[in-house]
């Protein structure tokens, strides 16, 4: 009996120690997560402040969160938010389904800028080639299974489903979105104000354990592009194309001018009659 309390005692302190260890570091872990997991889901640079967890409640929040623009554009960045709001669901956090019950956003700064595709175009197709290529990976690896047999099937799928982390969000609210929208310097006068509004994009249940990480950040970019499509729009309309077509008319006349000794002046007028 006494050789029993001896080793619930130590297993006992085992737990407590192991409790206190993951307690310690769950920030520092979390924090390292967001930075080196962020830039390979994204396909796109990453930076954040710290995470902020409390293990037992399982509320904290993420600070100064930054998306980097994919290659190939002006703006350092596509969206940034000083503090994002979570609830995990603490048990999940040793599953192999984190679950996290709120994300709330307030306030943060979008960056559209218009280009051809535009930048939020351009961060959705990386999203989907990335996660088409790992369907098109899973596929030949179903494959390649089919030719080991039934026993090491079993094993080998079981070991692989062990090492996966799925997530579910149970609630996400964006609101109080800044936009700030970049024209090409042609028709940069034309469109004004820069600076649209959104109060709130709400999503409930995304994710799962049949979802990629590629494929919830897809979820969230498409409702994002679906809400302010509309007010992207209504600024559009207000591009005067014949005053753009003026403007490069000019921009020619002048280049043109610089390279020879003649008024071009008349030369338009003779082509344009």
């Amino acid at each position: 009996m006494k050789k029993l309390l001896i080793f619930l005692g130590i297993i006992s302190l085992i737990l407590i120690s192991l409790v206190i260890i993951v307690y310690l570091n769950l920030n520092t872990l979390l924090t390292q997560a967001v930075k080196t997991l962020g830039p390979q889901v994204l396909h796109t640079k990453v930076s954040a402040g710290k995470v902020n967890v409390a293990l037992l409640s399982g509320t904290g929040e993420i600070k100064n969160l930054i998306i980097f623009n994919p290659k190939g554009f002006k703006s350092k960045y596509l969206f940034k938010s000083k503090k994002i709001f979570i609830k995990i669901k603490p048990t999940s956090l040793f599953t192999d389904l984190i679950t996290i019950e709120n994300i709330n956003i307030d306030n943060p700064t979008l960056v559209y800028e218009l280009n051809k595709p535009d930048n939020l175009t351009a961060f959705l197709s990386n999203l989907k080639i990335n996660s088409d290529h790992k369907s098109a990976k899973k596929t030949k690896d179903i494959g390649d299974k089919k030719k080991i047999t039934s026993t090491q099937n079993i094993a080998q799928d079981t070991s692989t489903a062990k090492g996966k982390k799925h997530l579910l969000i149970k609630h996400l609210i964006i609101q109080n979105i800044n936009i700030i929208l970049k024209t090409p310097k042609l028709v940069d006068n034309q469109i004004t104000p820069k600076n649209i509004k959104i109060d709130k994009i709400e999503l409930k249940n995304i994710g799962g354990k049949n979802k990629t990480y590629q494929e919830i950040a897809q979820q969230i970019t498409i409702a994002i592009l679906k809400k302010i499509n509309p007010k992207i729009l209504s600024r559009l309309k207000m591009i005067d194309v014949n005053q753009i077509k003026n403007k490069v008319e000019n921009k020619i006349k002048t280049e043109i001018q610089k390279q020879i000794p003649f008024d071009v002046n008349n030369l338009f007028k003779r082509h344009t009659k």
